[in-house]
């Protein structure tokens, strides 16, 4: 409990920055509720709903940049969870939450009850459906939020399981991200699906760019003067900046060349 009032207190400190006091207040009575509902609940893995649904909830803020409403849902998205005896019903939230956020949860049980057994076979339909009934847009961020806290704690959960999920997200949430402009998330649950399904690989491209940092980063120091020195010479101000292609990309390029 106390773990999750520090990330409760991290979260609500982002949003002041932004969100008026009627949504500040929604969000208080949301992590109340939360808290209320389902207490010191833990999945199989051992790890606390409710700290699972306060990352969500963060990434939801803090990375993807969503709107209270959806906030609030990633908070809420585990209070019908099958583990927890308080039955909430749909007349609670919609008087408590609003019908978006009512909507926003049930569009992502619809999403979870989806099989996926054959998404590597068909994953482009698998895409449709899943948008077809996620029903609005927020839905797919909101569950991508979600899928992307679980990858990044695919540690805590069972050999099968990660294979299952790292799967999953490889055919049907990271091409979502990257559909949806969400391009730092596509990366990172690449890197993730790669790091369990080809650890070697993954290990591999990892030792290889921390040996070559120091030369990596001198080259492009090198690189960069002329064409600094041409822009200063032309009176423009400017920032430069150098990025690392993902693990992913760089085991994709390998792979094809």
């Amino acid at each position: 409990q106390q773990q999750a009032a520090e990330r409760y207190r991290q979260l609500r400190e982002f949003c002041r920055t932004s969100w008026d006091g009627s949504g500040i207040d929604k969000l208080d009575e949301a992590f109340t509720f939360a808290k209320e509902t389902i207490g010191s609940k833990q999945f199989k893995t051992g790890e606390y709903i409710l700290s699972h649904s306060l990352d969500v909830a963060s990434i939801i803020a803090i990375e993807i940049g969503l709107e209270p409403d959806s906030v609030i849902t990633g908070i809420l998205h585990n209070i019908m969870y099958a583990g927890i005896e308080k039955r909430v019903t749909k007349d609670e939230i919609v008087a408590r939450f609003g019908v978006i956020v009512y909507s926003n949860l049930e569009g992502m049980a619809k999403i979870n009850s989806l099989g996926t057994d054959t998404v590597d076979l068909h994953a482009e339909n698998y895409r449709k459906l899943l948008l077809a009934l996620a029903g609005d847009v927020r839905v797919i961020l909101i569950k991508t939020a979600d899928r992307l806290q679980v990858m990044r704690n695919l540690h805590l959960y069972d050999n099968e399981s990660q294979k299952r999920l790292a799967n999953e997200t490889s055919h049907l949430y990271a091409p979502l991200a990257h559909r949806l402009g969400l391009y730092v998330i596509n990366s990172e649950l690449l890197d993730l699906c790669l790091k369990y399904q080809k650890p070697a690989d993954y290990n591999y491209v990892i030792t290889q760019l921390k040996e070559n940092e120091l030369e990596r980063s001198l080259f492009v120091a090198e690189f960069v003067k002329p064409v600094e020195k041409i822009l200063e010479e032309r009176g423009y101000r400017f920032s430069m900046k150098a990025r690392t292609k993902s693990v992913y990309s760089i085991w994709s390029k390998m792979q094809k060349k």
